[in-house]
């Protein structure tokens, strides 16, 4: 027998799971990230969709606000009204905390997503991407923008 049937066999049995198990993540995973749309009509409003991280359960415990569905692997929006920012989750029919416009700062930073781990190392290892923080002094939120750029995302805020 040919060592490269072994090879390709083994390719096989472990390939087809794999490839199985990947469609079907991108089938939870895809839509539940790309489908939320903050269906209200407010026309003086603009929305910013943002991936969830780390730190926006805490944002919202911090606010007094429900955190279900705020995990790193959901999106929420920010609804810009003239005089505060919303914060959205997906089938929300109200906002779950809100951000006094007038009294608000907002900067880019870092903004901690996950913690990988690696075979072997002691220690996970934090993971950031460009955000933005959005604080008013007494309630705040983090946000990594999703389906555009950090710049259009500030733009929009300050619209």
């Amino acid at each position: 027998m040919n060592p490269l049937d072994d090879v390709g066999l083994i390719a096989l049995f472990l390939g087809v799971p794999m490839l199985i198990t990947g469609v079907l993540v991108a089938r939870h995973v895809l839509p539940s990230t790309l489908d939320f749309v903050l269906d209200i009509d407010v026309p003086d409003a603009w929305v910013v969709y943002s991936f969830g991280s780390l730190g926006v359960r805490t944002d919202a415990r911090r606010a007094r606000a429900r955190r279900r569905g705020l995990g790193k692997n959901e999106v929420f929006a920010v609804l810009v009204r003239p005089d505060r920012y919303e914060i959205w989750g997906r089938k929300d029919t109200k906002p779950r905390w809100e951000i006094d416009r007038h009294r608000a700062e907002i900067d880019t930073i870092l903004v901690l997503v996950r913690y990988t781990y690696a075979w072997g190392g002691p220690l996970p290892r934090p993971e950031y991407e460009r955000g933005i923080h959005i604080t008013d002094g007494e309630r705040s939120v983090n946000i990594v923008p999703a389906g555009g750029s950090v710049d259009s995302a500030l733009r929009a805020l300050h619209r």
